[in-house]
């Protein structure tokens, strides 16, 4: 699991603390905001709805920019690998990624018999 912790630091010193934990990159997740709500003008954080790690980032840079604001991230842990992801193939077993592994034969090691 991933946490992202922003902290926006106003010009008149007023922070506002946006978190946000998420298990993989795509994840959509909701924001916790706490502090100085009234600083940040429209559209208003409680307005806005789940979103990735990287988005809120990206958002929470712009938006300081935007007003003169500083901004500190601090990320802690690391995303989850993909458990879920499966090599999904026609009439084929379904195998974790993590399973399949792709091995490069030259012809001249194949069998007499091995069709190519």
């Amino acid at each position: 699991m991933r946490a992202l912790r922003c902290t926006i630091t106003f010009r008149d010193g007023a922070k506002l603390f946006a978190t946000a934990k998420a298990a993989t990159q795509e994840s959509e997740v909701p924001v916790h905001y706490d502090g100085a709500l009234m600083h940040f003008r429209q559209p208003s954080v409680d307005t806005l709805g789940p979103m990735s790690l990287g988005f809120l980032e990206w958002y929470l840079q712009a938006r300081s920019m935007a007003i003169g604001a500083t901004l500190q991230v601090q990320f802690e842990g690391e995303f989850e690998q993909y458990p879920e992801l499966c090599l999904q193939m026609p009439g084929s077993i379904n195998l974790p990624l993590a399973a399949v592994a792709i091995r490069s034969v030259a012809p001249s090691q194949l069998p007499p018999d091995a069709a190519v």
